[in-house]
């Protein structure tokens, strides 16, 4: 979609780009991006532009200076189906739907992973994004619960803006 082929924007730069690699084949199979507050910015996060446009302030739900926006979190559609495939060749039967979610899971959980420790190190306490409901089910399913802010909105497809608070997420994982 992109001249280039690549996907920038004015975030970009005040962002933190993560790339996850198979290993057995050295290909990118998923990616993720942290933005961090642009103090420049009127709200400093993306959401908060959106989230201004239906009247609700991000800084009413967040301590914006404390949060990231995540953003650009997606696995290869191709190595999720490659695996799958290849591992019900493995146990010569097809896997169930919870086997191949809970293996699809594991590159998920290296992005959330990655995310985590950039935002340990860096003081973040607070996640925003702007996510697809079946991705919020998702990610709830393994422990990560993000609370809706403001109504669904169309951007990029219709999505929810939410936010995660991190000492309270960890603290149920950890139960």
């Amino acid at each position: 979609e992109h001249s280039t082929g690549l996907e920038i924007d004015e975030f970009d730069k005040h962002s933190i780009q993560g790339l996850l690699f198979h290993r057995p084949t050295e290909r990118a199979i998923g990616t993720t991006r942290l933005i961090m507050p642009d103090q420049g910015v009127e709200g400093g996060l993306p959401v908060a532009q959106l989230l201004a446009a239906n009247n609700f302030d991000l800084a009413n739900f967040v301590s914006v200076k404390d949060a990231v926006e995540i953003s650009r979190f997606a696995i290869s559609k191709e190595f999720r189906r490659r695996w799958t495939d290849e591992n019900a060749i493995a146990v010569g039967r097809p896997l169930t739907p919870q086997e191949s979610a809970r293996q699809a899971n594991l590159a998920c959980l290296s992005l959330i992973q990655f995310q985590l420790r950039h935002c340990v190190e860096r003081g973040v306490v607070y996640w925003t994004a702007v996510m697809e409901a079946t991705f919020l089910r998702m990610l709830a399913r393994m422990g990560i619960h993000f609370t809706a802010i403001g109504p669904v909105v169309f951007h990029h497809g219709f999505r929810q803006p939410c936010y995660c608070y991190l000492p309270t997420m960890l603290e149920r994982l950890r139960q």
